[in-house]
């Protein structure tokens, strides 16, 4: 899920309740820029929001161990060519 906020409705709300929707309904969400923002303000990266899933993802969250909500940033803005880690 990527996107900016849109000044006609609140801030973070149409991210959040998009996201709320998709776990609901066991979609995994990966968010990027304004949306990632938006869902670790409103505490959904946090393993306990996997209580607002549905039983599928909640219980595939419980078995892997996992967060719902994982970002993506591309990795040679943060990290230069010549490190040895990359």
């Amino acid at each position: 899920m990527v996107g900016c906020n849109n000044p006609k409705i609140r801030p973070d709300y149409a991210h959040i309740e998009l996201m709320k929707k998709c776990i609901a309904n066991d979609i995994v969400v990966i968010a990027s820029g304004c949306s990632a923002q938006a869902a670790a303000k409103a505490g959904l990266m946090d393993k306990s929001a996997k209580d607002l899933c549905g039983a599928g993802l909640k219980r595939v969250c419980e078995l892997a161990d996992i967060r719902l909500y994982y970002t993506w940033v591309p990795a040679r803005r943060y990290f230069p060519y010549d490190d040895p880690c990359c």
